[in-house]
């Protein structure tokens, strides 16, 4: 007690979010640090997730494929659908103010579309609520486990604007893009743009109607 009173600890200081990311940076040119580049670009990318924004990451709507409730899943349809290799289809109203839900490929395989006729409003569709685009992605985390879905769109001024997914914030922590198979087979065939494989990343003109 009376070293105590002689000699008062003083409170550790804590280093600011900045500075923690300095710290973990010197680890690349440090030869005796136990971090790996990869565990490196990790921590740094998880630090920096407080101050991006979703807009920031999302899909823009004008590359993002969606269906309408009223949208026919025909043969020609669902041949699509097949060859886009996604497995999360976004419903919207036309005007893009509504989110009806997600559509998930994996439970249109056992549906006799040949003898039926179903439009997209006839599946079942998983609820989603919109989140702003100003929500900065450590929260998204959190959004993304509270609302048990991989994709959520984002909206500004009561107008869908995007998509993001649990991908893209995966992304942006390992500071690299993650590719399926169908994504390096698309990308022989179209240009590299940002695409997202949980979402059709091409746009349709008469979804505006």
């Amino acid at each position: 007690m009376l070293l105590d009173r002689l000699f008062p600890r003083q409170r550790a200081k804590l280093q600011s979010r900045q500075e923690l990311g300095l710290i973990i940076t010197e680890h690349l040119s440090n030869e005796t640090s136990e971090l790996d580049e990869d565990e490196v670009e990790i921590m740094r990318g998880a630090l920096s997730l407080s101050e991006k924004r979703v807009r920031d990451i999302m899909t823009d709507i004008r590359h993002t494929y969606w269906l309408t409730p009223d949208t026919v899943l025909d043969d020609a349809k669902i041949d699509e659908l097949k060859a886009q290799g996604f497995s999360r289809i976004p419903i919207f109203d036309r005007h893009l103010t509504k989110c009806y839900g997600i559509m998930l490929m994996k439970e249109l395989v056992d549906i006799d579309f040949d003898d039926n006729q179903f439009t997209v409003a006839d599946m079942t569709l998983h609820p989603v609520q919109l989140v702003g685009g100003m929500t900065a992605l450590d929260t998204m985390f959190r959004k993304f486990i509270s609302a048990g879905t991989h994709l959520i769109p984002i909206e500004k001024d009561d107008k869908i604007v995007g998509v993001v997914t649990i991908e893209d914030l995966l992304e942006e922590i390992l500071g690299h893009e993650i590719e399926d198979e169908t994504d390096r087979q698309r990308h022989k065939i179209t240009p590299k743009i940002k695409q997202d494989r949980l979402t059709v990343s091409f746009y349709r003109d008469h979804h505006y109607c």
